[in-house]
């Protein structure tokens, strides 16, 4: 397993930094909002399933919940098996 890190700087007026968290081997991650008081402002916990690897453009292959400062679930999104670039 191999898990990365990045920090990324963002030119928002309630966000003033993001930090990625990743695994390489599973796409699984985490993204957490900062704002400009150093206090996190909403954080993501992005999952992809394991068992989709028939899967076909379109098809749900994960999901992204987002959460508030507290905790609480803010909202989820699918994550969709990209579609394939017309040649």
């Amino acid at each position: 397993m191999v898990v990365r890190t990045r920090r990324e700087e963002v030119n928002s007026p309630t966000v003033a930094h993001t930090v990625a968290t990743w695994d390489d081997e599973t796409g699984d991650a985490e993204l957490v909002e900062y704002g400009h008081d150093g206090l996190i402002r909403r954080r993501a916990v992005i999952s992809h399933w394991p068992d989709v690897g028939d899967a076909k453009p379109g098809d749900f292959v994960g999901e992204t919940i987002w959460y508030g400062p507290d905790g609480t679930e803010l909202e989820r999104r699918p994550i969709l098996e990209p579609r394939l670039a017309s040649s």
